[in-house]
């Protein structure tokens, strides 16, 4: 509080992302969108999870 009975809230200052957060976002995303890429090609060519995963090697579990 200050002088005259008012709550004062410094703001938050911003941290840095560690760069290995950083090299774990980019891998998550690129693996996301492979994953989301080989569904809905599994979706509209009606493979199913079993073929599109013997195709594309992501297991099947992955795209389950």
């Amino acid at each position: 509080m200050n002088g005259v009975g008012k709550l004062i809230i410094s703001p938050l200052t911003a941290e840095d992302i560690p760069s290995k957060a950083k090299e774990l976002h980019a891998e998550l995303a690129r693996m996301l969108k492979r994953n989301v890429i080989a569904c809905l090609i599994e979706l509209y060519t009606n493979l199913g999870l079993h073929g599109m995963a013997a195709s594309c090697g992501i297991p099947y579990d992955v795209l389950a």
